[in-house]
């Protein structure tokens, strides 16, 4: 019997277009669902998320998505 994996996904929408990076794996997907609720509850009462886009780089000086703050989601891992 083949054990599903899930990918922890945040996004982050650029002028450029949508950037996803995998934030790690969950064995469930309840686990998977779990994380992306508790994401989603420190960027509602901190403001902030502890992933960062580093890899994107927009040529814009002034562009309203460079501090953007991030999706979460989850998809079943490949």
């Amino acid at each position: 019997m083949k054990r599903e994996k899930f990918e922890l996904i945040y996004e982050y929408v650029h002028c450029k277009g949508t950037v996803a990076h995998v934030a790690g794996f969950a064995e469930t997907e309840s686990e998977a669902r779990e994380w992306v609720r508790t994401q989603q509850e420190r960027l509602r009462t901190e403001g902030k998320s502890e992933f960062l886009d580093d890899g994107f780089e927009c040529p814009a000086t002034v562009c309203p998505l460079k501090a953007g703050l991030p999706s979460f989601s989850f998809r079943e891992a490949r």
